[in-house]
């Protein structure tokens, strides 16, 4: 469930749709024998007519229910951009770096996250005593904790390549009226830009690993 004023587009009918995007997007690769990693790199979006609009894509003219729409090499496509995904990693009123980062480590890298520790005062305080700052600049200032930094600096980056997209999985380069930052460092100093970035960073360290073991 989302904020009605802030996201009056985001409909039950959307949230269904998304959820028929995601069960398409992962049986479509097992139905066609894809290779895996089709699940990350897929240069197109499954859609029907309303969900293309409302993802603002470009529909087939006359064609029928849902479409595979090619989407080249632009920011969406695959697992890690799917419209449910980024739903259900956000809180009701605003995206979640912490909880998109989390997802990643957990379901796409297989690095399981502990839970927070208990004396870890929550990132609405540093929201709420900081209004003025951007959302970045107050997750950088709520990890400057020594108990919030470890776990943060895994996470963080990965949730921030994926800022693109906001609380309701609409892709955006304006927010509030600012630029999204969507640059990311990660903690071993590669630089990475946007969700492309992201997807592009975890295809060559899986080839990476790949060479090694072979």
């Amino acid at each position: 469930r989302k904020d009605k004023q802030l996201y009056p587009q985001y409909t039950r009918d959307i949230a269904s749709l998304m959820q028929e995007e995601a069960w398409r997007t992962v049986a479509g690769v097992f139905r066609d024998d894809r290779p895996l990693n089709a699940l990350l790199a897929a240069d197109y979006v499954w859609a029907n007519s309303q969900l293309a609009q409302y993802y603002g894509l470009q529909f087939p003219e006359g064609a029928g229910n849902w479409q595979r729409i090619p989407v080249g090499n632009d920011s969406r496509g695959g697992v890690l951009t799917l419209g449910a995904v980024m739903v259900a990693s956000s809180y009701p009123s605003r995206t979640s770096p912490v909880l998109r980062g989390r997802w990643v480590l957990d379901r796409i890298l297989g690095q399981r996250v502990l839970p927070a520790p208990a004396d870890v005062p929550a990132l609405e305080k540093t929201v709420s005593a900081h209004p003025g700052m951007t959302l970045r600049q107050q997750m950088e200032l709520h990890r400057d904790s020594p108990t919030c930094r470890n776990c943060h600096q895994a996470m963080d980056p990965l949730g921030f390549a994926l800022e693109e997209f906001d609380a309701v999985g609409r892709w955006s380069t304006v927010r509030d009226g600012l630029a999204v930052d969507s640059a990311a460092t990660l903690p071993d100093g590669t630089s990475m830009q946007g969700s492309l970035g992201l997807q592009q960073e975890i295809l060559r360290r899986q080839i990476a690993a790949a060479e090694v073991i072979v």
